[in-house]
């Protein structure tokens, strides 16, 4: 629209940032003064002031060539992925609070069996002397003395049993909380994907869709698609054979290793080709200055000192056979199910 010479009561001078598009170039962004007229809106299009918003389009990132979508948003719904993450927490956390009780008895049992071993040893030692100060004779002080003692060997007995028969419901305990531990980081690692997902889809509307305070939120959104993008490369059966490399296992980045410079280059080549392809989707022309990680994460809580360390349980062969004979020592078998 051409501005008129003199700006009339409906006509307020404002600078306008306008975005020239040339065939094969960047967008040129361009600012230039320009007058505000009131005039009719047109089709898709907003009269600045008014309440009128334009309609974007909202394209289903699932359609899209080159953005990765993770499987947990493509064959999962949030609710499902949270109500599975819910109930694998609640699992995690009632099997780390018994075990931990556990561990907290069996410390008590264990310092008043010491107390109990003390006690005996210094009864013993007791009468013995009372015995040689009487010259043999059985003296009430001995008398007492060999009670005492008689007493601390049955209770210092009944504790040795009592903590051998928590030693294998402890090791049961710690076996089933570590195996929940790592069901319960599989299904924060699903959320995540999800979650990080959601918020660039979130912050692509928003921004993209027009909102540009959301800029930083979007491209802080985009690093976990790009490391999603070079993950599912390293971990693609068919694209890695031509390096005759297998990747069954799932190695992700440790794959590195194992190649050469060159190879590692051409991978490195085509991360970088798919990564900028999904950007091309996303239709990103600019960014800002600074980026916002989306603050979605869910993340592990602490490990109790009574738990098994990292990497302890890592055959499930062996720790399948443990587990079988732990529960053969033990008279009640405690229930694990959720």
């Amino acid at each position: 629209m051409t501005a008129p010479d003199t700006p009339t009561a409906n006509t307020a001078v404002r600078s306008v940032t306008r975005v020239i598009t040339t065939t094969a170039q960047e967008p040129v962004t361009m600012t230039t003064p320009q007058p505000t007229v009131t005039t009719p809106a047109q089709p898709g299009q907003t009269v600045p002031g008014t309440a009128e918003a334009v309609a974007f389009k909202r394209p289903d990132l699932n359609t899209l060539r080159y953005v990765s979508v993770p499987d947990e948003v493509r064959f999962m719904g949030g609710k499902t992925a949270r109500e599975r993450l819910a109930a694998q927490k609640a699992h995690y956390h009632d099997l780390k609070s018994r075990l931990e009780t556990l561990h907290t008895e069996r410390a008590r049992l264990i310092k008043t069996r010491d107390a109990l071993a003390e006690q005996q040893s210094q009864a013993k030692r007791d009468w013995k002397r009372a015995l040689l100060d009487g010259l043999g004779k059985q003296s009430r002080s001995v008398r007492s003395q060999l009670k005492r003692e008689a007493e601390a060997r049955v209770e210092l007995e009944q504790h040795h049993e009592m903590i051998a028969v928590l030693a294998p419901q402890i090791e049961y305990l710690q076996i089933h909380t570590d195996t929940a531990r790592k069901g319960l980081a599989r299904q924060q690692e699903q959320m995540n994907r999800a979650r990080t997902h959601w918020a660039l889809e979130d912050s692509a509307r928003a921004y993209l869709g027009g909102d540009a305070s959301q800029a930083p939120a979007f491209f802080g959104a985009l690093e976990p698609l790009f490391e999603r993008i070079e993950m599912d490369l390293l971990n693609n059966s068919l694209y890695m054979a031509q390096f005759d490399l297998d990747v069954s296992r799932q190695i992700g980045k440790a794959i590195y290793l194992q190649l050469s410079d060159e190879d590692t280059r051409r991978i490195k080549d085509e991360v970088y080709r798919q990564q900028r392809a999904a950007l091309g989707e996303l239709v990103l022309a600019f960014g800002p200055t600074h980026t916002t990680a989306p603050d979605v994460l869910e993340r592990l809580p602490a490990r109790a000192a009574c738990e098994a360390q990292p990497g302890q349980y890592r055959n499930s062969f062996t720790t399948k056979r443990r587990l079988n004979e732990l529960a053969q020592q033990m008279e009640y078998v405690p229930d694990i199910t959720h």
